[in-house]
């Protein structure tokens, strides 16, 4: 099946969809999806970096981090939600959809930003699959795990449509157990510093941190947001889906670092695990969380396949899936 997308001065773009059903995602498969997006063992490691921007930068609140992560994921995710509703109006991809403001040669830049962006950040993800399933697993075998994320990954996004409907009835209960079991530990059992030991000054600079992380999303969303019944199904599950778990493991990073150190100690990316594993089975946790991190390297890999069919429009999106998540694979 194609789509095109109509510019006065331009030949009309074709692109094949090749999915089940261009229209056929609802507010609950957009919402799963984007809620499953925002469950990222990315996002609590960055958020040692909300909680101390930068090396000389006084450490942040406890009041001024939650405040900053409710502010700045309720703007980034609505700003997502919106550019998101644009693809939805027009059925087209992201990349597409910038040849109606840039024309067809003038999306060819951004495009190709993209195709780079994209691939790099699935071959991360893939990375830290394999980083987390080897340190779980006695720290053997990280060949072998990379590979089967990354195929696994590929797999799904040769069939997307398919594979968001698997994680709505499947996965996602798993990780919202395992999301909900973390959170309560580490806000029952984090022995926070108390709030007069932070302070408010680097608040703008954490703010600028997590509302990049929904936002960074935007150059994507268009992609998913093409298939969705309405508009409203767009805006409500991509702008709650994806706001509400960020939020949340915003808050399980910030928790579970400040749990294992005082706030004037020193941070890095890693912290959050070791107050993970300090919970009651929360190696079991991270492993489910684990799984779901291969939905993240699945959606970059398919925008990866859809963006280059901007250039490239004829060629069949699921080979293009295969080629770009190969190359994640041997990248991770």
């Amino acid at each position: 099946m194609s789509g095109s997308v109509l510019h006065p001065d331009e030949a009309p773009l074709t692109f094949d969809i090749n999915d089940s059903a261009p229209r056929s995602l609802g507010l609950r498969d957009q919402a799963t999806l984007w809620s499953s997006l925002g469950v990222s063992l990315l996002i609590p490691a960055t958020a040692v970096f909300v909680i101390r921007p930068s090396a000389d930068l006084p450490a942040l609140s406890l009041s001024a981090v939650t405040t900053v992560i409710a502010l700045g994921t309720a703007l980034g995710a609505v700003l997502l939600a919106l550019v998101a509703a644009v693809s939805t109006s027009t059925g087209t991809p992201a990349m597409a959809t910038l040849r109606g403001v840039l024309g067809r040669r003038g999306s060819a830049v951004p495009t190709a930003l993209n195709l780079v962006q994209c691939c790099g950040w699935a071959a991360l993800e893939v990375y830290v699959i394999a980083q987390v399933a080897t340190s779980l697993t006695g720290g053997h075998g990280r060949l072998w795990w990379t590979v089967a994320a990354g195929a696994l990954a590929t797999l799904m996004a040769v069939r997307p449509i398919r594979s968001v409907r698997v994680i709505r009835r499947y996965l996602m209960w798993l990780v919202l157990a395992a999301t909900v079991y973390l959170l309560w530990h580490v806000v029952t059992r984090a022995q926070a510093a108390p709030d007069a030991a932070g302070t408010w000054d680097a608040f703008w600079p954490a703010f600028d941190i997590v509302v990049t992380m929904p936002v960074s999303w935007a150059v994507l969303a268009g992609d998913w947001s093409r298939h969705s019944k309405n508009r409203r199904a767009t805006l409500i599950g991509v702008g709650t889906g994806y706001g509400v778990t960020c939020a949340a493991f915003f808050l399980i990073g910030v928790l579970a670092v400040t749990g294992s150190q005082s706030l004037a100690g020193e941070y890095s990316p890693s912290a959050f695990v070791n107050g993970l594993l300090a919970v009651p089975v929360g190696a079991l946790a991270l492993a489910v969380l684990a799984v779901d991190e291969v939905d993240e390297a699945f959606a970059n890999i398919y925008s990866t396949a859809v963006s280059a069919q901007n250039l490239v429009g004829r060629w069949d999106r699921r080979t293009l899936a295969v080629v770009v998540g190969a190359m994640a694979t041997a990248l991770a």
